[in-house]
């Protein structure tokens, strides 16, 4: 695979999963739905404190 063949390659996949998380993530919650926003905020949340409490073992 040349170079330039593997640059779009990977511009696409980054293309593709911006849209997807815009399209089921962000638009949602801008315009204003409000168990859609509960649950990405819950998530998020979630995400944080897991990310928080492995980081805290690691020191």
């Amino acid at each position: 695979m040349t170079a330039p063949a593997s640059a779009f390659l990977t511009y696409l996949w980054h293309y593709m999963l911006a849209r997807l998380l815009y399209d089921d993530l962000v638009r949602p919650v801008s315009r204003g739905h409000v168990p859609t926003t509960l649950i990405v905020v819950a998530i998020a949340a979630a995400v944080a404190f897991g990310l928080g409490r492995r980081s805290g073992r690691r020191a």
